[in-house]
């Protein structure tokens, strides 16, 4: 029998006359694991009285198991009698009390059973760009979805700083990178072989609900594989060393304006119908008016976004189907291979021929407080790489519009590209032994909820595979979101060959065609000026380009 607070020491004789010479042994609950047994011994004329007892347990809850109650039989006096409590557990501090007892009643402490102790809570930091509009909200979201979830996690949010990249770099040089950023897919190339980036490959292999092929393959960006040739098996889920997980994705898709279609008479495209220099062209000659200021088409920018618009018009317009942005093994700038060149030229004569598109610095101003044209109504079409969170916005319902097929070429549709910007996991995580923490964070970030909700907000475009299959992707505005799907299930899309540890450096020698927009180059000077430039920046980078094959073939 347990007892909270025993004020006196009793007298072992007098316990020995109560009991008839047999011993009691009362035991005291102490930290840990402990039986209190309490036997009851015969008595010839006494009523045993019950009397309450609390358990003294220290810091662990201890269950009470009751047992069958012991009673001598009933008689017409109350004997009191003190009894000496000896100590069977150690404590910390005994005390004993003169009780009347009436009944004794045995009673079993059952075993105690310690919890497993909480995780180690883990800080981290994760920085991204995605701070406001659509994409800041998705992040807000699924920061506070992460903390329920995780709660032994703890994220520092930290907003990325303008020109991330250069300030990625310097932090990279010094060590002081955050376990967790959004980065361009171009990004990690350069710094793998410096040891940056950690293979999370292991992490990935322990959990049971990961599998590689719930995404589309964006190509060489969170993972690396050399994926150069086409086919490069998108559609075949992730592959590669994985040394993030995929976030944002990114393809050249296309959205109409249906009011302008209505009034040029412009019918729904048809496939077979809508070729670049036949029906599409012809199209965006209708819906072009200089007066009204609306075109069909914007193909300036520059870096911006030109490139990414008339370089696969190349592609559906080659003579090779299978022409990438470069060779396989790195020594040589294709882009403009096998009557790509198509595409570009069309691009150019866009503006100089057909007018079809606003001149160079002229969208500004056409746009006016709707900072694009197509926000604005002034454009039949335009290009869209998937985040139309921040155009819904602006457009509120002025007009209606809608997902397009893309234009096609002698084969078919123009290809399209895939790319993403992945989370990554930096070697501040291996530093700090936070790897599993923070890669617990980006695959939750890849996962079905957080890119479930991309598909809501629609800042990104998601690159989970059942997300597009959803009604949350399928319902407008635009009309006809989810065709999304339709782009990324095309089987010759291309990516844009990001394993290599000068990309930027090498696309942004030959990406911009400004001055053939502008009249101030040829567009055959300015090609051949820009494929020397870059095959240049290849030649220089050969040998970093082998070291990086290497590093990932041994990682």
């Amino acid at each position: 029998m347990a007892m909270k607070q025993l004020r006196q020491r009793v007298s072992r004789r007098r316990a020995m006359a109560l009991l008839g010479g047999s011993a009691a042994a009362v035991a005291l609950a102490a930290c840990g694991e402990t039986q209190v047994v309490t036997k009851e011994v015969p008595i010839e004329t006494t009523v045993i009285k019950e009397v309450p007892v609390e358990k003294i347990v220290r810091e662990t809850e201890v269950k009470e198991v009751p047992v069958e109650k012991i009673v001598t039989q009933q008689v017409d006096r109350v004997v009191t009698k003190t009894v000496e409590v000896e100590k069977v557990v150690e404590v910390e501090k005994v005390v004993t009390q003169t009780v009347e007892v009436e009944k004794v009643v045995e009673k079993v402490v059952e075993k105690v059973v310690e919890a497993q102790p909480a995780p180690m809570t883990q800080n981290l930091l994760f920085q991204t760009d995605h701070t406001s509009g659509p994409r800041g909200a998705a992040v807000d979201w699924a920061l506070e979805r992460f903390s329920t979830q995780f709660p032994h996690i703890v994220v520092r949010y930290v907003p990325a700083p303008t020109q991330v990249e250069i300030v990625y770099g310097a932090m990279v040089a010094a060590g002081s990178t955050p376990e967790a950023a959004l980065m361009s897919g171009w990004f990690a190339a350069q710094w793998y072989t410096a040891d940056a980036f950690v293979n999370i490959d292991d992490f990935l292999a322990k959990q049971d609900d990961y599998n590689p092929e719930d995404w589309y393959y964006p190509g060489d960006s969170s993972g690396v594989d050399f994926a150069d040739t086409v086919p490069y098996g998108h559609l075949g889920g992730l592959r590669g060393k994985q040394y993030g997980m995929p976030y944002q994705g990114n393809t050249n898709g296309q959205h109409i304006n249906l009011q302008l279609m209505e009034e040029a008479g412009i019918q729904w495209p048809t496939p077979g119908s809508w070729h670049l220099e036949q029906g599409f062209l012809d199209d965006l000659i209708k819906a072009t008016d200089p007066e009204a200021g609306t075109f069909g088409i914007e193909v300036g920018g520059g870096n911006g976004g030109s490139w990414t618009q008339w370089n696969p018009w190349g592609w559906a317009l080659a003579d090779d189907p299978n022409i990438m942005y470069r060779s396989a093994d790195g020594t040589r700038t294709t882009c403009w291979d096998s009557g790509a060149d198509r595409g570009v030229r069309l691009a150019i004569d866009m503006i100089a021929v057909h007018g079809v598109s606003p001149k160079l610095g002229e969208s500004r101003e056409l746009a006016g407080e709707f900072r694009d044209l197509f926000s604005a109504g002034k454009l039949l079409t335009a290009r869209n790489g998937g985040a139309v969170g921040s155009t819904i916005g602006r457009v509120a319902g002025r007009f209606p519009w809608s997902m397009a097929p893309m234009p096609e070429g002698p084969r078919g549709p123009v290809p399209h590209e895939i790319t993403e910007q992945p989370h990554m996991i930096s070697n501040t995580a291996a530093l700090r032994d936070t790897v599993e923490a923070s890669a617990q964070f980006v695959l939750f970030m890849a996962g079905p909820e957080v890119q479930g909700r991309i598909a809501i907000d629609r800042g990104s475009m998601p690159l989970r595979k059942e997300v597009h299959a959803s009604a949350e992707m399928a319902a407008g505005p635009p009309e006809r979101h989810n065709m999304w799907k339709e782009y990324l299930d095309q089987p010759d899309a291309r990516h844009r060959q990001m394993a290599y540890p000068a990309w930027l450096e090498w696309i942004n020698s030959w990406r911009n065609v400004d001055a053939a927009h502008a009249g101030d180059l040829s567009i055959d000077d300015l090609m051949e000026r820009s494929l020397a430039r870059a095959d240049r920046v290849l030649e220089d980078n050969a040998e970093a380009y082998q070291d990086l094959k290497t590093y990932i073939a041994n990682a």
